[in-house]
Formats: C-alpha cells, structure tokens, sequence
C-alpha cells in the first residue's frame, strides 16, 4: 500500500479544464435548483390540498346548519351558502344526508347554478373532464340534466363516458327498460372493466332482479358471466338460502353446449 501512495505522490497534480469545471459547477447548480423547486411545489401542492379540505368541511357545516334543525329551512340564505361553498362541499352533504335535507339542497343547488359548470362540460372532449362531470351531476334531478346524461350514456365520445354516464343516470334515479339498458351496456364494451362491476352493483341495488335478465340480454361473453354471478350473488345476500335449482338455471345459458354420444 505505500508503494501505491508513494507512486501517486509523485503524479503531477490533475485539474480539470476551466471549461469543464464551469459545466459541472452550472450542473451541480442546475440540479440543486430543480431540487428547490420540486419541493416548493410539493409543498404549495399540500397546502392547497389541506385548504380545499378545510373549506369543504367548512362549507358541509354551512350547509347543515341551513337545513338540520328545527323549524322551516331558509331558502334564501340556503341559495346564498350553495353560491358561496365549494362544490365538493355540496356533493359531500348530498352523500351523507338523504331524505329531505338532501331532496331540498339539491332543489336550491339546481337553481342556484351549482351543477351548470359540470353540464356544460359533457361533450367537450376531454374524457378525464367529461368523466369528472358525470359524477358531479349524480345529484342533479332535473330533466335536462338526465337528457344530457343520458346523451352521453348513448353516444358518448369513448367507452369509459358512456359508462359513467350510464352509472350517473341510473343513480339519478332512473328506471329504464331492461332491453334499453341492455342495449347501453352493450356500447360500453367490449372490455370489462371494474367500473362495469361498479355499475352492475348499482343496477341490482336500483333495480331488484334486473341482473339476471340483463345477463341474457347482453351478447358480450365477459358482460354476461359477471351479470350472472353478481346476479346469484345479489341473491343469496336477500335471500340465505337460495334455490340451486335457480341458480344452476341461471348459468345454464353460460356453459357451452356439449353433446356426448
């Protein structure tokens, strides 16, 4: 080992050209200042994270004090505080209250304006934007706002729309035909995504026993088979013992034929 330090000791010293260390200097500045940066932003990121989640408990509280209590709602200062909380502080009361807190805050909403921006983003382009509407709109109940879901449940730019249309119009308490409805399931194929399981929920909530007619309605192999077990789970979780005769029924017209001789 002293025969290697002694053999560096007599190098030359070694120093890099002024060109070079310029560039590694700039470099070494350049990267500490991306550095920088990217923290800042994380940080300004949180903070307006933790901001619109405080002004959304906020505005749910607003909200409850409008319509939980004791004697007649105020429409007037109930229309004022829908104007001035955020939106996800209205659609976080209309996902905990039901009955007619929610039936009278979604009346005021719908005058107020509050679901207008989300209508007029259906059919601007963007799936992630459109998809985003879908979802704000659950609550609406008037016409015009079924008439656009539905739009977009039927003629949807890209398959991921018509789903969540067709998810956001039967939670906005819609009762259509089992062969309509077929028909829409069928335009959001041919892959089955969860957001289908999703919406096969949905409908054997909504609509009790729907499940295994759609499931011979549809065409697509994948729609089907998991129309079928979510149909025979549906009804073992209402009905604790169910029939086996009824269940093997049910996935008869799912198992290919074979013929034996």
């Amino acid at each position: 080992m002293s025969v290697f330090w002694t053999m560096i000791g007599g190098l030359p010293p070694w120093r890099l050209p002024a060109e070079l260390a310029a560039a590694m200097a700039g470099g070494c500045a350049l990267l500490a200042a991306i550095c920088v940066w990217l923290l800042v932003r994380r940080m300004l990121s949180a903070s307006r994270r933790n901001a619109a989640h405080a002004a959304s408990l906020f505005g749910v509280r607003e909200l409850t004090s409008c319509v939980v209590g004791d004697g007649p709602v105020d429409l007037d200062h109930l229309r004022f505080t829908l104007e001035q909380v955020p939106l996800a502080a209205v659609l976080q009361f209309l996902r905990l209250h039901r009955g007619a807190s929610q039936a009278v805050v979604i009346a005021q909403a719908e005058l107020a304006g509050v679901f207008d921006p989300a209508l007029e983003a259906l059919g601007c382009g963007n799936v992630s934007r459109e998809i985003e509407a879908l979802k704000q709109l659950q609550f609406a109940r008037a016409p015009h706002f079924r008439s656009a879901v539905l739009k977009q449940a039927t003629r949807g730019s890209a398959p991921p729309i018509r789903i969540e249309a067709l998810y956001t119009f039967i939670a906005m308490g819609s009762v259509p035909s089992e062969v309509a409805l077929a028909a829409w399931i069928e335009a959001t194929g041919p892959t089955l995504t969860p957001r289908h399981v999703a919406l096969f929920l949905l409908i054997a909530d909504r609509l009790p026993g729907a499940l295994a007619h759609l499931a011979r309605l549809v065409d697509n192999r994948a729609f089907q088979e998991q129309l079928a077990v979510l149909a025979v789970q549906h009804d073992h979780l209402h009905h604790p013992l169910p029939s086996i005769g009824a269940a093997a029924r049910l996935r008869a017209p799912l198992a290919p034929s074979r013929r034996f001789s």
